[in-house]
This record gives structure tokens, sequence and C-alpha cells, in this order.
């Protein structure tokens, strides 16, 4: 079997197509029901939260060049807490990749196949993914740096050309019923 690393611009697609597939489809319904008036501002905290973490984990990373956080758990607790770290990411990216593939399915079903099995709609998209990674691993990464542009382009257009139908004084009032709700959930 051929081994093949992708590029740095190659993972900086895949991580913008997982974020702007995740931001486009549920996102914005999920913040809006949850928040409501104060849903543009926690999307504000949050990335900035999400940023510092970001930094302080470069900034973590810099000590163990060359290395990544497999390495690093097995660095820091041996074999065994690499095999822990290692068996939760692999369970995170399938629950978080099979619950995406659901949602997306489950929307492409609502638009244009209102009377076709939601399963066969996975079906296919599973097929077509072990597809193309047996042809070949990278052609996919290298395919999503070509789409990605046009994609986030379109988004772009379309946001810029609905912006007058925007209202700035619906953010209001800023922090929603309470700073509570911001941050948790309001089942509680």
């Amino acid at each position: 079997m051929l081994k093949s690393k992708i590029g740095n611009l190659e993972a900086i697609m895949l991580i913008l197509t997982i974020v702007v597939v995740h931001t486009i489809l549920s996102l914005p319904t999920d913040i809006l029901k949850t928040y409501k008036s104060s849903s543009l501002l926690n999307i504000l905290y949050v990335g900035i939260i999400a940023i510092i973490f970001a930094y302080l984990i470069f900034k973590l990373f810099k000590n163990f060049p060359g290395c990544d956080i497999i390495d690093i758990s097995e660095y820091i607790g041996g074999k065994g807490f690499k095999n822990i770290v290692g068996v939760i990411f692999i369970s995170y990216f399938i629950i978080s990749s099979s619950i995406l593939l659901r949602n997306f399915c489950e929307t492409l079903k609502i638009i244009y196949y209102p009377m076709t099995n939601i399963y066969f709609i996975i079906a296919l998209f599973v097929i077509a993914v072990c597809v193309a990674n047996h042809l070949d691993f990278s052609a996919t990464f290298k395919a999503n740096s070509i789409f990605l542009p046009l994609a986030l382009a379109s988004i772009l257009f379309l946001f810029f050309a609905n912006i007058n139908k925007f209202v700035p004084q619906k953010i209001f009032p800023i922090l929603g019923e309470r700073i509570f709700s911001n941050f948790c959930d309001r089942d509680y």
C-alpha cells in the first residue's frame, strides 16, 4: 500500500471544508434556536475562545517538533495512554462524521429526494467515498483544494447579495435573556 502525505495547502483546505460544511448546514439553525437574539455575540465569544485554545495548542506543539498528539501522549503517559488517546480520536471522528453525514443526507432528502429512503442516500455517499479513497487517497484532497475556494466564493457572494436584508438592530439585547444562556444549554 502506498503511503502518501498531504501538503499544508490540502490540510488547510480539508479543515476549512469541515468547518464550512458544519457552519452552513447545521450551525445557524441550532444557534438561532438556542440563543435567539444573542446568537451573533455567542459566535463571537466562541470564536475568540477557539482562537485562544488554538494558540495555546500551537505554543505547546512548538516544544515537540515533528510530533502529533498521539506521539505526545505516548511521551507523556506511555503506550497505554497513547492507545487511549487513539481510541478517543477514532471514536470522535467516527461519531462526528456519521452525525454530519446523516444531517447532510437528511437535508438532501428533504430538498431533492423526498420519496427516497435515507439509508439509500447514505449508502451512495459511503460507496462514493470508498471508491474515491480506493483510487487515490491524495486525489480527494487535491480536488478539495480546487473546489473549496469556488464554494467559499459562492457562499460569500450569496451573503453579500443578501446583506441589505440584514437588520443590525435585531441583535439586541446583546446578551439575550441572561449571560448564562450564551454558553449553556437552555434545558437546565
